[in-house]
């Protein structure tokens, strides 16, 4: 206090009254004395009042429950800290600097040269700038994330063994798909070790060769909590891991570096396990309706295949009965044959004696040679022709009975065709059996008595 006495001297001195001092001597004593006191300040509180004018200096006001102060921070210190990104209304921020009193008012202000976000906003300020530097990696490029598998055998998952989100995680697991097995890799989700015991977990479910995904599994906290997800070096281990990788870490609203790295990031543990595997139900349902089609399938051709049976049936005649009808139709052509020639043979004698009245007995004999060696002649012709029809009928009678050979039913079984008959009749439908019935397969090589029994 002697500096404000002195004045306070000298103001009598010159005065020759009451000491006194002047509002200016006041408030230059005021500005000196706090601005020596106060350097290098820090100070934190919540944003209000903001304000951005062209010069680029930012003005606000910094306020707890009991009380605020008025705020400046210049343009350059402005940009260096990207102050845009910090001040705004309603942020809790820290601020360095020293408080000032402007003497021509007797109004002090904080003069910030740094600024930060304070708590949580802090760790929010440290994120973006982390997410910012990843994202220029190419830690988060969409062309690199892959698919899950839908129908997964062993799952990885890294976890605490004690956290709600496992457990929740594998409750909905084994509800829906539980012929899918589980490996845990246990590690620290929270705490200054837990980045390093993720990271070493993930390492070692890398080089599992059995696993279909890894899954990186807790539930929900604030975001210091969760702040092990965010590292760097967790960041590039997921990247660079070999499995598909699920980040399955707080709830839908929180959001980590882990998610944007992972090829799929789940809001919650349970939605991770519905990501992850089928639902039972629906592949039942799936199989239900597959093995409904292929029966139906089934059912159409054995219907095709019944029916063109059933028409070959119709169109084919035995080959006994075949080569019946040939020889039968040969004897009628041999004896129409027969009565031919006789006819002729009768007709040429016919001839031979009318010639006979009328002609001498010497040219009758040589009329008589000459007509009988024709008739050698035609006869030899016409038991050629004979030989020759019988020839062709008994090589086209050949040749049907190879063809009835071919559409034998019997030749048929022995290809692997099996006839089904019930009470004697042979079967066309599937539909016709009951449980319980007895039926009969004919085999080419023997028959075998069967009973249905479903």
């Amino acid at each position: 206090m002697a500096g404000i006495h002195n004045i306070i001297d000298q103001s009598a001195q010159t005065t020759n009254s009451k000491p006194s001092l002047s509002v200016s001597q006041l408030n230059f004593w005021m500005k000196g004395h706090i601005e020596g006191a106060t350097s290098n300040l820090r100070v934190y509180g919540e944003v209000s009042n903001v304000s951005r004018p062209r010069s680029g200096h930012l003005y606000f006001t910094l306020k707890d429950q009991n009380a605020e102060i008025t705020c400046v921070m210049f343009r350059t210190y402005a940009m260096q800290c990207q102050a845009e990104n910090i001040v705004y209304h309603g942020a809790a921020i820290e601020i360095e600097g020293q408080v000032t009193l402007y003497a021509p008012r007797g109004q002090y202000q904080f003069v910030a040269s740094k600024a930060y976000l304070y708590g949580e906003g802090r760790l929010r300020q440290e994120y973006l700038l982390l997410e910012k530097k990843l994202a220029d990696e190419g830690l988060f490029d969409t062309s690199n994330k892959r698919s899950l598998p839908k129908h997964p055998e062993q799952i990885g998952v890294i976890s605490s063994p004690s956290a709600a989100g496992l457990q929740d995680f594998i409750k909905v697991m084994l509800s829906r798909f539980p012929l899918c097995k589980i490996r845990l890799y246990p590690a620290l989700v929270q705490g200054k070790q837990a980045a390093a015991s993720l990271c070493q977990a993930l390492t070692k479910a890398s080089c599992a060769t059995d696993l279909d995904a890894i899954v990186l599994c807790r539930g929900g906290g604030s975001l210091e909590d969760m702040w092990c997800f965010n590292d760097p070096d967790l960041a590039r281990a997921l990247f660079s891991c070999p499995i598909p990788t699920v980040n399955a870490v707080g709830h839908e609203i929180d959001h980590t570096i882990a998610d944007k790295v992972a090829d799929i990031r789940a809001a919650t543990p349970t939605q991770a396990a519905v990501l992850l595997t089928p639902n039972q139900d629906d592949i039942s349902s799936g199989l239900i309706q597959r093995l409904s089609q292929l029966q139906q399938i089934i059912h159409h051709i054995l219907s095709q295949k019944t029916w063109a049976l059933h028409h070959a049936r119709q169109s084919l005649t035995h080959p006994s009965t075949r080569i019946q009808q040939q020889r039968d139709k040969l004897l009628r052509l041999d004896h129409q044959l027969n009565l031919h020639i006789s006819y002729l043979i009768q007709h040429h004698k016919q001839q031979v004696s009318r010639l006979r009245a009328h002609l001498s007995s010497s040219k009758m004999r040589s009329i008589v040679q000459l007509t009988i060696t024709k008739l050698h002649h035609l006869l030899e012709r016409v038991q050629r022709s004979q030989t020759a029809l019988i020839q062709a009928q008994q090589e086209k009678i050949y040749h049907l009975s190879e063809k009835l050979h071919t559409v034998n039913p019997q030749n048929l079984l022995q290809k692997g065709y099996v006839i089904a008959k019930k009470n004697g009749k042979a079967l066309v439908s599937a539909k016709k059996l009951s449980k319980g019935d007895r039926i009969t397969m004919i085999f080419h090589d023997g028959t075998r008595d069967l009973i249905v029994t479903s």
